[in-house]
């Protein structure tokens, strides 16, 4: 993974009019809270001083609205982990920055897991979720850079892609736990055992030589 390559997915990452921002902002605030099928788009429209007809030029139907929610979330949570990750050399350090972004991102914005598990809930029939559709997106860099670990001996000779996928999962199943078991503490607080447990595994050296013999 290196910095051209974060660069150029940083560069991909469109910046909305501030008008279509503030009411994007509104929205999510309002499914979140409300629930997408509670949600009505007037009373977002009046809560920001405009008419229904602004916000419908923009996003045709409420699903659209919503589903627009739903990748500006993502694409905030994929700049933060450039912001983040994107100027440092050593991959090691560059994935630690990464989960630890990952995990403030979702501590300052836990309201956008409402709208992950909504859009599971109301849209089954959509092909594949917003948030593995900006996953996949972003995964390449991440199979590069296990693939340079391996190339140098840092890493064990496992396809790069089960790697990145093993991680993922790993945070994404992280995310849900914290959230459904109502935890008090915050997520980056669990971060340096999560990343712990993530590069060195919870068996000692003596343990794994007798577990490969």
């Amino acid at each position: 993974m290196t910095t051209k390559s974060l660069n150029t997915q940083s560069q991909q990452i469109s910046v909305l009019p501030a008008r279509d921002e503030e009411i994007l902002a509104e929205a999510t605030r309002a499914f979140a809270q409300n629930g997408f099928r509670a949600t009505d788009v007037q009373v977002i429209a009046a809560s920001l001083g405009i008419g229904k007809g602004t916000i419908y030029r923009t996003f045709p139907t409420k699903q659209a609205l919503f589903l627009a929610c739903a990748d500006r979330a993502m694409r905030r949570l994929q700049d933060s982990i450039h912001t983040a990750s994107a100027q440092l050399t050593d991959p090691l350090e560059r994935l630690k920055a990464a989960i630890t972004a990952y995990f403030q991102f979702f501590d300052d914005n836990s309201e956008l897991l409402e709208l992950i598990i909504q859009e599971r809930s109301e849209f089954k029939d959509r092909q594949k979720p917003t948030y593995f559709e900006h996953r996949d997106r972003s995964v390449g860099q991440w199979n590069e850079m296990f693939a340079s670990l391996i190339r140098d001996g840092e890493a064990r000779n496992i396809e790069p892609s089960k790697i990145t996928d093993f991680i993922s999962q790993q945070l994404y199943g992280k995310l849900f736990t914290h959230y459904f078991t109502g935890s008090k503490t915050s997520l980056a607080q669990d971060t340096d055992s999560v990343i712990d447990l993530l590069l060195h595994g919870f068996l000692t050296g003596r343990t794994t030589d007798q577990t490969k013999n």
